[in-house]
């Protein structure tokens, strides 16, 4: 079976290489990256290289690109790769937004490593027919 590949963006640090050490192993192939607009090249960069995404975890605050426009531009591009949001702010208009843009899992920051695989897992197996 393929290792899957994951691309987690966040503009904390400390939480990208925490997140990329328990994920690795787990037997993911994890790329972090700390800010959105880097996440958007790269992505499109891949994809273009033929390269396959399972799943983007992203933050939704974050310098350059928030993750709610990283998503948004992504729809617009037809760009079709789950997504998990973790963040630290979950009031009403964040929440209509995302809901607004697309179904997406939520993680509450801050979160435990076993919730966050546990997520994962789910999204993966949902897409993994797709």
């Amino acid at each position: 079976m393929r290792t899957k590949n994951i691309v987690v963006i966040d503009d904390e640090e400390v939480l990208l290489k925490g997140i990329k050490f328990f994920l690795t192993t787990k037997d993911y192939n994890v790329i972090i990256i700390n800010n959105g607009r880097e996440a958007l090249d790269i992505i499109l960069d891949l994809l273009k290289k033929g390269e396959i995404i399972d799943l983007i975890i992203t933050d939704i605050l974050m310098s350059e690109l928030t993750g709610i426009d990283l998503i948004k531009v992504l729809n617009e591009l037809n760009v079709k790769i789950p997504i998990i949001i973790i963040t630290g702010f979950t009031n009403g208009d964040i929440l209509n937004e995302l809901k607004r843009i697309g179904n997406f899992e939520v993680i509450n920051k801050p979160f435990d490593k076993n919730t966050l695989l546990e997520k994962v897992e789910i999204v993966l197996s949902k897409h993994s027919d797709k």
